[in-house]
């Protein structure tokens, strides 16, 4: 308990010192600047083959052996306003430097052609990835100790007027000793700086508070963290993705919004009774009755102190050979990508009143009957497809395929963007088992019907198309003496 008081006082102390006026404001970003234009050396760290993702990879610096991530965020060749976003995320990172519970920043490097990020290393990756590989339930003690840490570094982040904006389990990190950081600050802002416009996917979905979801006049604020982290409490103490069994957006927002419907504790997680009240009040569907992060802080923290003894070192359930590996072996170029799931970001953000908020199958449902709205169907499909909706991605190039709908577009760059979308489908259809897709982009391509003609390419499509048994690409194969093997 003494330890307790001890860190809350010194935390007090650390934010005192940080609340921000015009002149420590001017100070960070000066240093921001300072630490842009004077990057790290690279010959300091040694590269190795651990990777989280596409654009992380774990690195050793020389001096102490200690290890560090390197997060690529930019080209050196990227505008003056992906250079400005990343001054403004510096300048975030520096401000939460005194938190143990924020993801620790180093500096920058480059290597000449790109430009990364160092921070500290997570041995164990992401939340997610920590109880995925866990081997069978964590205990109670572990599970409160990681939303103690989260919770502290929450109430860290309202006490310096910051949101993060993207609470979720990829940007939880797990250190080796199980201690959980805050990380990639990316969408973050200063409270001044709040603003409504955010991205949609399936991912963040899951964790935006209701009054984020159609009410687009509201702004992101503290209630909207909460909220997320009432749903992130319900993720680590049941060890499984919120509402799994829907794929689909507006089915999700249905759900929250209109349903008021939350996933439900059950007996999995045998945590207290306070730590289930605490996680059920942050996600109410009226903001102003949800607790403050500070109120789930000391809940938290009093479970923690009456109900938990010191934090185990190792997990107590584990299997003995748990351990904390990256399940990469193979050491692919980092590359700046949309997919990414620490950094999930879409072009716009959706309108979905322009859809009459319409959902996947009832898109797929106007498109199939007679005289159903295309119209609305193609909007729906082209907002989805920017969420990287792969069944989206096919209609909306089956409608620009087939000019169902009047567009923007030129005769050429419609049928441009079809054989790309068609591609984007065919390429990961394999991994989906969407052997239809694969079959109809084969065909678009082999018989270069979008104006892009390229054999070769469509046999390999229709030839994976066969191999899930799809009976059409085995009979083309079959016809023109395709080996399917």
């Amino acid at each position: 308990m003494d330890n307790n008081i001890s860190k809350t006082v010194k935390e007090i102390s650390v934010i005192k010192s940080l609340i921000l006026d015009s002149k420590t404001n001017q100070y960070q970003i000066q240093q921001a600047i300072e630490i842009q234009n004077q990057p790290l050396k690279l010959a300091d760290f040694k590269e190795t083959s651990e990777t989280r993702g596409k654009k992380v990879r774990k690195y050793i610096r020389l001096i102490n052996d200690e290890a560090v991530a390197f997060k690529l965020v930019a080209d050196e060749s990227d505008t003056n306003d992906v250079k400005n976003d990343i001054r403004s995320h510096v300048a975030i990172l520096m401000k939460l430097k005194d938190c143990h519970q924020i993801i620790q920043f180093y500096g920058l490097v480059s290597d000449g052609e790109r430009r990364y990020l160092v921070t500290e290393w997570a041995e164990c990756g992401n939340l997610r990835e920590f109880y995925e590989s866990y081997g069978g339930p964590i205990d109670a003690k572990t599970k409160i100790n990681i939303a103690v840490d989260i919770a502290r570094g929450l109430n860290f982040l309202r006490a310096v007027e910051i949101v993060h904006r993207d609470i979720r389990p990829e940007n939880i990190l797990i250190t080796a000793n199980e201690t959980a950081k805050i990380a990639n600050f990316s969408l973050s802002r200063h409270f001044r700086d709040e603003t409504k416009r955010l991205a949609v996917s399936l991912q963040t979905v899951r964790y935006s508070a209701p009054e984020m979801l159609y009410r687009n006049t509201n702004k992101y604020n503290t209630k909207c963290e909460v909220y997320s982290f009432g749903i992130l409490l319900w993720e680590l103490a049941e060890q499984k993705i919120p509402y799994k069994h829907l794929d689909d957006i507006m089915e999700i927002k249905n759900q929250v919004d209109k349903e008021k419907y939350r996933e439900p504790f059950t007996n999995f997680s045998n945590l207290p009774k306070d730590y289930k009240e605490i996680s059920i009040k942050a996600v109410g569907a009226d903001p102003d009755f949800r607790p403050t992060i500070t109120e789930m802080f000391k809940t938290l923290e009093k479970l923690q102190a009456d109900y938990l003894a010191l934090r185990p070192l190792t997990p107590i359930n584990a299997p003995t050979d748990f351990h904390c590996e990256p399940k990469d072996k193979e050491v692919p170029r980092m590359s700046l990508t949309p997919e990414d799931d620490d950094n999930i970001k879409v072009s716009e953000v959706i309108n979905f009143a322009e859809f009459n908020y319409m959902t996947m199958k009832e898109a797929t449902l106007a498109h199939r009957v007679t005289n159903g709205n295309l119209v609305m169907a193609y909007k729906c499909f082209n907002a989805y497809a920017q969420t990287g909706n792969l069944k989206a991605k096919y209609f909306l190039g089956y409608y620009l395929y087939r000019k169902l709908v009047n567009t923007p577009y030129s005769d050429k760059d419609r049928e441009k963007r079809a054989a790309q979308l068609f591609k984007e489908v065919a390429d990961s259809a394999a991994d989906n088992g969407l052997a239809v897709g694969m079959y109809n982009a084969g065909n678009i391509f082999y018989a270069g019907l979008t104006g892009v003609k390229d054999e070769e390419l469509g046999i390999k499509y229709i030839r994976e198309a066969a191999q899930h048994n799809h009976s059409e690409a085995m009979e083309f194969c079959k016809n023109n003496n395709i080996s399917i093997i």
